[in-house]
């Protein structure tokens, strides 16, 4: 039951935290931190670098921009999933 519980507070704490995502975002001045982000964070490019240093700073960047955009398009069962393995699907948690 211990588990159950768990799955049940870890998906009410993923949905709200994309709730925020989605407020946030889904605002005028959401929106320009979003353009912003997006040059950022190599949205829209490659982050390769033969340099390893630049590499991985800018893979860093880009997980950052993949997160986010997973909180503002993935289902809640998506998120969960990529939360927690999978562990309990939430589909077969009774609340």
């Amino acid at each position: 039951m211990k588990l159950l519980t768990t799955a049940i507070e870890a998906l009410r704490k993923i949905q709200g935290r994309k709730r925020a995502y989605q407020l946030t975002m889904h605002q005028p001045t959401g929106q320009i931190v979003l353009a912003d982000l997006a040059q950022f964070c190599y949205a829209y490019e490659t982050t390769f670098d033969e340099d390893p240093r630049i590499d991985a700073r800018k893979q860093g960047r880009r997980d950052v921009w993949l997160r986010i955009q997973q909180h503002l398009k993935l289902t809640d069962e998506q998120l969960y999933e990529i939360a927690t393995g999978g562990i309990i699907p939430p589909m077969e948690i009774e609340q």
